[in-house]
């Protein structure tokens, strides 16, 4: 279990790296101005990182403590199966998606045969021996390894009902006549129904001692985080607005302030959890640096691991209540006002790129009447692919992200234009091209995105961590102390 740690660790500090990529490819990319979509191939990459999540908590248990030893190889087996099932899904050509890139059934063969192998073989080993394997660590009900369980038992179950949702519509068409989509709706109540107690096990099991503790001198430690975070969940209730824009808006969620307040009163106490293992060493060593000093990298990483899922849904939370869109027909010198900002449409013009030619629409961005930023957006039409594509235009922040997409004129036929060979693209023709993009009236899509960059800054603190946690000079050496391992 020691061994597998660092290998787990960095496995999955290079899975989230990678997950959270292709996020940013798609925010940037694709137009529509998301971070996740609950696409078949996104999940593919996100079991095996819920499954993988556990594997480590589960890791941790069974080199301390002696535990959850069986438990241990079955989510191994599971994580890099569901790592395999993946590379299928990809590969194939068996899902349709904007991430896979193959259509070769011969090819998803092979990888079917190989899944069928990879984890078949395991498999029967583990039902084979799993018995002759006997945990040595025992605990009460009440303890830090009880709660460390149900953490992965939540993981294991949201990664199957993600499971399900990726692969039911897959094999319905096999079994019944026509299709199935299992989309945003399903997904979002899944992890809403989970990720809540997911979320309040984070904030007890590290005040709970390892084998057995009292629940009544748990409340007590928990009295002052459940008190610092009624007090946030107060502030944010009085400093955030429940109609940011307007409570006629067709984005407006009734009761968004007091969902949020909640949700920040949960990260007050998330945050707090996170840094126990800080607070316990300095309270132990008597001052702060010798307390900072005597942190082992393994408990750095957890901390900054944990504070990266903090961050992550401090982002999440604030573009899911307050990321506002409006799809606007406007010409040229027109403004459109959108959460305290006004866009103003400078321009539109011709452009002709190395593989491709556009019409870029230039934004200027105002707020108290003076200019913060210009955007530019483009429609594309790919000479070779022959397909129309959209290139979204992004003024990025810290606190929010401002984004411009362009999408069709009023007049649609005048898109036939991008397709006009560069051998007809005189001087002329472009000025004549130009005089009427810029005379008619364009569909753009504004947005107002607060805190979306700290979804990505989580997931790179979470990375941080898990390479911290692999650092850690116990899996470089050969003999373990059994008191380090205490």
């Amino acid at each position: 279990a020691r061994w597998s740690r660092p290998w787990t660790n960095i496995a999955w500090m290079f899975l989230t790296l990678g997950i959270m990529l292709g996020s940013w490819w798609a925010y940037y990319e694709l137009g529509w101005g998301g971070w996740w979509f609950w696409d078949q191939v996104e999940n593919a990459s996100f079991m095996p990182w819920l499954v993988g999540t556990a594997l480590i908590h589960s890791l941790a248990v069974t080199e301390k403590r002696g535990a959850f030893q069986t438990w241990t190889l079955m989510l191994a087996i599971i994580t890099f199966s569901l790592s395999l099932l993946g590379t299928f899904l990809v590969r194939s050509g068996i899902t349709t998606s904007v991430h896979a890139f193959a259509s070769d059934p011969a090819r998803g063969i092979a990888i079917l045969i190989f899944l069928v192998l990879v984890v078949g073989i395991p498999l029967m080993l583990y039902n084979k021996r799993a018995e002759s394997i006997k945990s040595t660590g025992f605990f009460a009900t009440f303890s830090r390894e009880s709660f460390i369980l149900v953490n992965n038992v939540v993981f294991v179950v949201v990664c199957t009902c993600v499971l399900i949702g990726t692969v039911y519509p897959i094999i319905y068409p096999l079994i019944f006549t026509g299709s199935l989509s299992m989309g945003k709706p399903y997904f979002n109540l899944v992890f809403l129904i989970f990720m809540i107690p997911l979320c309040l096990i984070t904030v007890v099991a590290p005040q709970v001692k390892w084998k057995k503790d009292d629940p009544k001198s748990i409340f007590k430690d928990l009295r002052w985080p459940a008190v610092i975070s009624v007090v946030v969940m107060g502030l944010s209730y009085a400093l955030l607005k429940s109609d940011p824009v307007s409570l006629t808006e067709p984005w407006y969620i009734p009761g968004t302030r007091l969902l949020v307040a909640l949700c920040m009163g949960l990260i007050a106490w998330m945050t707090i959890n996170g840094l126990e293992p800080v607070f316990y060493r300095i309270k132990k060593k008597g001052s702060v640096l010798a307390g900072l000093k005597s942190l082992t990298l393994a408990s750095w990483g957890m901390t900054v691991a944990h504070l990266g899922v903090v961050v992550f849904i401090v982002g999440v939370t604030f573009v899911s209540f307050y990321n506002h869109y409006e799809d606007v027909a406007v010409k040229v010198g027109q403004s459109y006002k959108l959460a305290g900002y006004d866009f103003k449409l400078n321009d539109v013009k011709w452009k002709a790129g190395p593989n491709y030619n556009a019409f870029a629409a230039d934004v200027g961005v105002f707020k108290n009447q003076r200019q913060i930023a210009t955007i530019q957006s483009q429609k594309r039409y790919y000479i070779r692919q022959r397909n129309i594509m959209t290139e979204a235009g992004i003024n990025p922040g810290f606190t929010r992200d401002l984004m411009v997409t362009m999408s069709d004129p009023h007049n649609r036929n005048f898109l036939g234009v991008l397709q006009t060979p560069h051998s007809q693209l005189n001087a002329g023709v472009v000025q004549s091209i130009n005089k009427t993009a810029r005379s008619q009236a364009w569909t753009l899509r504004f947005q107002y995105k607060p805190m979306v960059r700290w979804i990505w800054l989580g997931a790179i603190l979470m990375a941080f961590g898990g390479l911290l946690a692999a650092s850690d000079r116990r899996y470089r050496k050969v003999k373990l102390d059994s008191a380090v391992a205490v």
